[in-house]
Parts: C-alpha cells; sequence; structure tokens
C-alpha cells in the first residue's frame, strides 16, 4: 500500500512537472509547518539561473523580489493566508540572474488549513509576463501620444458617428473654432452645427464614405457657431476601421479659413475693379519691371499685356519730360511712398498724350516695399476739350478772329508788364 501511494505522489509530480515544462511557468510548493519549499526547476531556468543556484527556503524567493515590490506582495499574501482574500494574486518584478528584473504573474492559494483556519500549505504559480507587460505598456504609451496628439493638436478634430451624425467626442480646438462646449457638441449632429446650404454636399460624400466608394474626402464649407455666427472651415474626413467595433465612425478635422476666404473675396473684387475700371493699371516689382496691367491699361496704351510685362514702365516714356523730371519722382516715391502729377507718354502708334497719374508704394506686414502701383488716366481729350474752350472763349466762331475777350485781356496783361 505505501508503495503504491509513493508511485502515485511521483506520478502526480512527474505530472506537475510535465505541466509546468510545457507553459514554462514556475511552481512554488510551500510547507508551512515544517518551512521546507519546493522550488519547480522551471522557476530557476525561467530567470536564468540552474536549479542548484536558486537555493531550497522561501528566502530563495523573497530576497529576489524587488524591492520596491516587497511591501506590496507581502501584504498581499498576509491577506490571504489570513483568510481575508480567496486567493494570492500579485503582479510584481523579480531578479534574474543577469541582474534585469522580469514582471510575472503569481498566483497562489492555501490547499491545506488545520482545524483552526491556520494555513499549513501553499502553492503558487509564478508566469513570466515581462513581454505582456512590455506590450501593455507601448499600448498605454501609445493611447497616452495619440490622447496627447488629440488634446494638443492646433486643428478641430471630431470622432462622428458615420451613420448617425453624433459627435461622440471633440478636441479643444474644435469647441474653440465652433464656440462651442464639448457636452453641448457631444448632444449634436454635425448637420446641426451646417449651414443648411452645405448639409447636401455634405451627405453626398458621406454617402460614399458609407458605401466604401471612397475612404476619405475634403471640402470647404461652412458652420454655425453658438453665437449664430458663420465661419468657414476647411474640412478633412477619413474612415476610421478599427476605432469601434459597434459602431462605423469617422474622424473630421476642422481648420478655421474665414478670413482666407474673406481675403479671396477683397481680392477677387479688387481684382473685378482694376479690371473693369476705365483708368490704366500698371504693377511692377522694385526693379522697376512690369508684372501686371489691366484692360484699361492696354487700351489707353495700344500694347498687349504680353508686350509689356517684364519691361520697365519707361516703355511709354515719350522724351517731353527730362532726367531730372524723372529723379525727382523717384526720389518722391522712394522717400513718402507715393507721386501724383502729370506724365507725357506716347502710346505704341507713336502718338504722345498726357496722362494724369499716381504712383503708390505697396509695403509687406513688416514695412518693406514690395511692389508699386500706378494709376493713370488719359488726359488727351480733356486737353482738347480744354483747348476748344479756351478758343471758343476768345475767337469769333465764323471769323476765327480774337474777339473782345481776347482784345481785352491782351490789353491787360500789356498795361500790367508797361
Amino acid at each position: 500500500r505505501l508503495h503504491e501511494m509513493q508511485s502515485q505522489i511521483l506520478t502526480g509530480n512527474r505530472r506537475w512537472e510535465t505541466a509546468l515544462t510545457a507553459t514554462g511557468d514556475g511552481l512554488l510548493d510551500w510547507d508551512i509547518q515544517s518551512g521546507s519549499i519546493f522550488f519547480s526547476p522551471t522557476l530557476s531556468t525561467m530567470l536564468g539561473y540552474a536549479p542548484e543556484e536558486w537555493g531550497t527556503n522561501l528566502a530563495a524567493w523573497e530576497k529576489r523580489v524587488h524591492p520596491d515590490d516587497v511591501g506590496r506582495v507581502s501584504t498581499l499574501l498576509q491577506s490571504h493566508l489570513q483568510q481575508r482574500t480567496a486567493m494570492f494574486a500579485c503582479e510584481y518584478r523579480i531578479l534574474c540572474k543577469n541582474g534585469s528584473y522580469n514582471w510575472v504573474l503569481d498566483r497562489g492559494k492555501a490547499v491545506e488549513r488545520d482545524t483552526m483556519g491556520n494555513p499549513e500549505r501553499v502553492i503558487w504559480i509564478i508566469t513570466d509576463i515581462s513581454e505582456e507587460r512590455r506590450q501593455r505598456e507601448n499600448i498605454l504609451e501609445n493611447e497616452e501620444r495619440l490622447n496627447t496628439i488629440f488634446t494638443e493638436a492646433p486643428l478641430g478634430m471630431a470622432i462622428i458617428d458615420s451613420e448617425k451624425a453624433e459627435l461622440l467626442s471633440v478636441n479643444p480646438k474644435y469647441c474653440e473654432i465652433t464656440g462651442r462646449t464639448a457636452e453641448g457638441l457631444q448632444k449634436m449632429t454635425w448637420k446641426q452645427i451646417t449651414h443648411v446650404d452645405d448639409i447636401a454636399a455634405d451627405q453626398n460624400f458621406m454617402d460614399e464614405l458609407n458605401a466604401g466608394k471612397r475612404s476619405n474626402f475634403k471640402m470647404q464649407k461652412r458652420l454655425i457657431k453658438h453665437d449664430g455666427s458663420v465661419i468657414w472651415v476647411s474640412m478633412t474626413v477619413a474612415r476610421l476601421t478599427h476605432f469601434h467595433e459597434a459602431r462605423r465612425v469617422h474622424i473630421c478635422l476642422i481648420e478655421d479659413i474665414t478670413e482666407i476666404v474673406r481675403n479671396e473675396e477683397r481680392m477677387r473684387l479688387d481684382s473685378a475693379v482694376i479690371s473693369n475700371t476705365r483708368d490704366g493699371v500698371v504693377i511692377t516689382n522694385l526693379e522697376p519691371r512690369i508684372v501686371s496691367v489691366n484692360r484699361a491699361y492696354t487700351e489707353i496704351t495700344g500694347y498687349t499685356e504680353s508686350e509689356v510685362v517684364g519691361q520697365n514702365p519707361s516703355i511709354l516714356k515719350s522724351g517731353r519730360q527730362d532726367a531730372h523730371f524723372y529723379r525727382e519722382m523717384w526720389q518722391e516715391i522712394k522717400s513718402t511712398g507715393r507721386w501724383q502729377g502729370e506724365l507725357y507718354n506716347r502710346r505704341k502708334n507713336g502718338e504722345v498724350f498726357p496722362q494724369g497719374s499716381s504712383i503708390d508704394t505697396i509695403y509687406d506686414a513688416k514695412g518693406n516695399p514690395q511692389y508699386y502701383v500706378g494709376v493713370f488716366s488719359d488726359m488727351a481729350k480733356l486737353k482738347k476739350t480744354e483747348e476748344s474752350f479756351e478758343r471758343l472763349a476768345h475767337y469769333d466762331v465764323l471769323t476765327g478772329l480774337p474777339n473782345r475777350l481776347m482784345f481785352n485781356s491782351r490789353l491787360s496783361h500789356a498795361i500790367e508788364t508797361a
């Protein structure tokens, strides 16, 4: 009978060893009454020790637990031994032979107690979870990074239910751009904050996104802020395939481009005004070389835009005004930023014509000159009209002879100079 029991115990131990070898886990079997403890060979192997290097008493395990973890492990173990917990379970660090520490998961239980409930025998299994722990920490670190990006991003970001249009999560910048709180936005749909005239175009893109015809899209649209004002945003939307198992969601990025849209509108208006004004307009760089002219310029001068772009504006110079005149003109432009006066220029056909001109300097944001803009009107017809009125005032219409007004004018001048 004794031989049979020893055989069963030996068989049971072999099964334990086989199971532990297969899993790579370590086993501790602690007989509290005798103080003896059994360490499975897999435990020492797991940590890089030979079985004979490990030790044969509880101190062999205790001295290798990381100093920062000893207190917590001891508290949890004592709590179980005193029957305050059903089992002992703890993650902690344990010393390897090479001096490093591995993270392990320790799960144990008092399998034998005396009639008073005092533990007599405890068995626990130790599993190396270092790799699992590293992966878990990497996941947490990545989540923290993503959360930081989401929170501190200079673009508005929102996670939106693609089918219900509900805003599930928004970052601070999204709240700032829309002028709303996160709590308020999370009770709304994107349609409720989108200008009514832009909903259809946005929904068409969303239908294609949900149908799998596209994975992302970009558009400009108007949003309605909490105070009712309207802003323009540049919006990028992309489907998130692994974000939520039960919901189809997408990420929405927005940037406030209201000022850009307004500037573009002003530029289009300014361009339309310049293109359609009856005055000639010429823009030059600082050399100066012509970079742009309007339609009136080509009509007044007879030159096409392609003939003058890149040329010096002096291409129109007639020679009626000398170099001294132009030196003073440019000196005034560079000292005051503008000049206004009368120029005599030559059309492409050779005709000299007077023009009322103004030249202004265009500065950049730092106050540095960038361009010169010249605006001029053709005064040839006005000059001819003035000469016609002058002749009508001083000469007889029928005979062409000087009239009394001319006589009196000449007489007054003679008296004054006598």
